[in-house]
Order: C-alpha cells, then sequence, then structure tokens
C-alpha cells in the first residue's frame, strides 16, 4: 500500500509468511524485488513466521542458523532495521503447557533508513546533535552540545507534536461534523473517518496529559486514568500560591508592581547574603584533628567515571538521553565556570498571606549540571562519612537540641533578622557550628 505523509510517498508492506521455509523463500524474494523498484520510505511488518536467533524461541526443538539464514539475508539485502517495540518479546504461543509449551516471536516490524529519517525519535535528535565540530575546554564544549541539543529537541517537538492543544481544539470541532455526517450517512466509510479522527485525539490526549504532568513534576504520581485536569489545576494552584501580588519594605514602603517588587526583593536579600567582613583567617583549621587519610582523600577528588555519572544521572531524573550525553568530556580537573555554578535563587512563601519579605524562604534552583556534581560530591562523603560520625552522636545531638528547647533559661542561637531561631534541625543540608566566645 502507498501513501503520502509530508508530500513524500511511502510504502506499507503487510506480511503473513507460510510455514513452509520454500514458500518463504519466494517472498523475501518478492519483498526485495519491491525494494529494487521502489525506493521509498518502507515499512514491513506483520506474521514472518521465522525467528532470527535462539533469543526469541523458548522450548520446543534447538533453534539451527539455518532457518533464519534467507530471512536474515533478506533483512540485510533491504537495509531493514526493526523497530523497538514495548512488552513481552514473544508473540506466539503453542497453546500447550509444561515440556510441549513453545514461545516464539514471528510478529516484527521492520522499517528502511528513507523511513527512520521521516520520524527521527528524541534519541536520534541527541545523537546527531551531541557533535560538534570545535575543541576547547571540557566545560566549554559540554555547554555547547547542551545549547545545541536544546535547540534541536524544541525545533523537533515543534514539527512533530505542534501546538497541542490546538490540534486538540481543531480535532474535536472536525469530529462534531464527522458525526453528524455518520448520523446521516451511516456509511463505512463515514464511520472509518471517525475512528481514525476518535484515534488521533486519544493520541494527543495523551501528549496534553504528559505535558501536563511534567508541568506539575509529581513524581510520585502513578500512572492510571487519564489526569489531565487534576495535574492542571495543580499548576494552576502552585503558580498562585507563588504568586506574589503586594510586599511592604523594610522602609515601610507597599510596593505592587512585578518591577518594584523584583527590586525591593534583590536589595533585600543581596544585603542579607552580603558579608560586612571578609575573614580569610583558617588557622583555626590548625586545631581540628585529621580523621580523612590521603587515599580517602584522593578517592573523593578523583574525576568521575562514566558509570558513576550514569547512575547520578538516572537518580536525579531518569528520563534522559543519558548515554549520549556521558562521555570522558566531564572528568578533567578543572575550575568550574560560572554557567555550571550559578543558581537561580526562589523564594517560597513561609506563612498562608506573605506581607514581608522575611515571611518568604529564599533557595537556590541550580542547573542540571551542578545537581550532578553535588550528588556526586554527596554520594563520595556518604563512605567515609559513618567512620567519622556514628549514628549514637547523631543522637545524642538531637536530644541535646531538644532539651535545650525545653529549657526556659535558653536563649536560641539567631541568624539573619529574617530567620527564626535554631531550635531543631529542619533540613538535612542544616549545619549548626557551636562555639564559645571570650
Amino acid at each position: 500500500m502507498k501513501f503520502t505523509y509530508n508530500n513524500k510517498c511511502c510504502i506499507i508492506s503487510s506480511v503473513y509468511a507460510r510455514c513452509n521455509a520454500l514458500d518463504r523463500l519466494e517472498l523475501w524474494e518478492e519483498l526485495e524485488s519491491i525494494d529494487e523498484k521502489d525506493h521509498y520510505p518502507w515499512v514491513v511488518g506483520g506474521d514472518f513466521n521465522v525467528i532470527v536467533n535462539e533469543e526469541e524461541k523458548l522450548g520446543g526443538l534447538p533453534f539451527t542458523q539455518n532457518e533464519a539464514m534467507n530471512f536474515a539475508l533478506f533483512i540485510s539485502n533491504c537495509a531493514l532495521t526493526e523497530v523497538r517495540f514495548s512488552g513481552s518479546k514473544y508473540t506466539w504461543w503453542n497453546g500447550r503447557i509444561e515440556e510441549e509449551c513453545i514461545f516464539k516471536r514471528l510478529d516484527r516490524v521492520l522499517v528502511n533508513q528513507d523511513f527512520m529519517n521521516l520520524f527521527p525519535s528524541s534519541e536520534d535528535i541527541v545523537t546527531q546533535n551531541w557533535k560538534i565540530d570545535f575543541a576547547g575546554s571540557p566545560f566549554v564544549v559540554f555547554q555547547a552540545k547542551i545549547k545545541k541539543v536544546k535547540k534541536a529537541l524544541a525545533r523537533w517537538s515543534r514539527e512533530v507534536f505542534g501546538n497541542v492543544f490546538q490540534r486538540i481544539s481543531t480535532i474535536e470541532d472536525v469530529i462534531k461534523v464527522k458525526e453528524s455526517q455518520l448520523e446521516i450517512q451511516p456509511i463505512a466509510n463515514n464511520r472509518a473517518e471517525l475512528n481514525k479522527l476518535e484515534a488521533e485525539l486519544k493520541n494527543f490526549f495523551k501528549h496534553e496529559e504528559e505535558f501536563w504532568k511534567q508541568k506539575a513534576r509529581m513524581k510520585w504520581f502513578k500512572e492510571g486514568d487519564a489526569n489531565t485536569k487534576f495535574f492542571h489545576s495543580y499548576v494552576t494552584g502552585r503558580r498562585k500560591k507563588l504568586h506574589i501580588a503586594e510586599t511592604v519594605t523594610e522602609q515601610g514602603i507597599t510596593v505592587q508592581s512585578n518591577e518594584q517588587i523584583g527590586k525591593a526583593s534583590v536589595d533585600f536579600f543581596a544585603a542579607q547574603f552580603t558579608e560586612d567582613n571578609d575573614n580569610s583567617d583558617y588557622n583555626m583549621l590548625d586545631y581540628i584533628p585529621r580523621s580523612i587519610s590521603n587515599a580517602e582523600n584522593e578517592d573523593m577528588i578523583r574525576p568521575p567515571e562514566k558509570e558513576e555519572v550514569k547512575k547520578v544521572m538516572f537518580e536525579l531524573d531518569g528520563n534522559n538521553a543519558v548515554d549520549q550525553m556521558i562521555s570522558q568530556d566531564c572528568s578533567s580537573r578543572l575550575e568550574l565556570p560560572k554557567y555550571i555554578t550559578h543558581t537561580n535563587l526562589v523564594l517560597l512563601p513561609k506563612k498562608e498571606v506573605v506581607k514581608h519579605f522575611s515571611d518568604l524562604r529564599p533557595i537556590g534552583l541550580s542547573s542540571f549540571m551542578n545537581k550532578i556534581i553535588s550528588r556526586l560530591v554527596h554520594g563520595r562523603i556518604l563512605n567515609v562519612l559513618p567512620r567519622i560520625i556514628s549514628q549514637n552522636q547523631a543522637e545524642v545531638l538531637a536530644r541535646g537540641l531538644n532539651n535545650l528547647n525545653r529549657d526556659t533559661l535558653f536563649k536560641g542561637y539567631g541568624l539573619p533578622k529574617w530567620s527564626p531561631e535554631i531550635n531543631h534541625l529542619s533540613y538535612a543540608d542544616d549545619t549548626i557550628l557551636f562555639c564559645s566566645g571570650g
């Protein structure tokens, strides 16, 4: 069957091969003649009634290469590639049990390179654009690759998916017309067109749900029924909660516009995070006993290995083209540039109603590359800490802080004026330094 996609003629061949090897050989020759005659994007799919290796068979007589030789030669001559699949690798069962049970993979879909070029996947885009034509600092090269891939993926998304919301609205309008046509003329052609549109609409609904799910960033949510409205309301509610309509500065001035609030917040937190005195005297470190050996220190500062980075990336977010992004680019000991170490300061409300900047908690959002480096360092430190700090020490510290909190004569330690008094460790990365002043 021939059809047109993006003004290009394509061919689809449906296969139902016979059980006899000689009959299948005639089929392979006929399919090869199609490839020689028409050099179009080509899809060949169906029941080929043959396997290509022993991994595609479970039970029965041992696999022999002779039975797959002609089929493998056909695939090679036509330069076909099997499309990846999901689910079980076996597509046929002989209906028997125990010793007589046999499973085989007889069904598959094969495509040529011209067809693959029509429908490139996101992984193909990453592979093609993860190459640059200049050399330089590993971090400069890495940043250039990231930018190139980002632009290519954005362009690919627009070309493949387009405006999902607009497409859904358009298809819904067309479906209404087709439903009316089917009521007036209930013929097979009208029903087929309606079914095709409904299937296309269902596909775009899945894209819409995935869009809002990614926006909501709810990794704990399990797969199930369509939850587009839930994700949409979650994102909308979070945006409303994080929106600052107005606030009062330290001078008692109420600011309402985005420009005024932005400038006032920068001034406020810049003052909070600016040191008055630059203390560069580290002589006190000489009085701290050394608990880490040279071998442990070398292990913590060694360049990361590929598998180590890959493991960290999957822990942060498994939806990444990891194999293409990881290379020896990140294994050099160089000073980290600012475009990797920079963070965006985000203000989270500590109260339901935000009136002052002191009602906001600043957190830093770092780049994904910076998170990888932090997680690598974190993992290496974890290998050393259990030997230095025991579980009993942590429990004693927690009990001591709780006792101090219950003591009415104890005055809590203060941080900057916008911070509450310290009486417990709120987060895993909180640190308290106890010092005595003369």
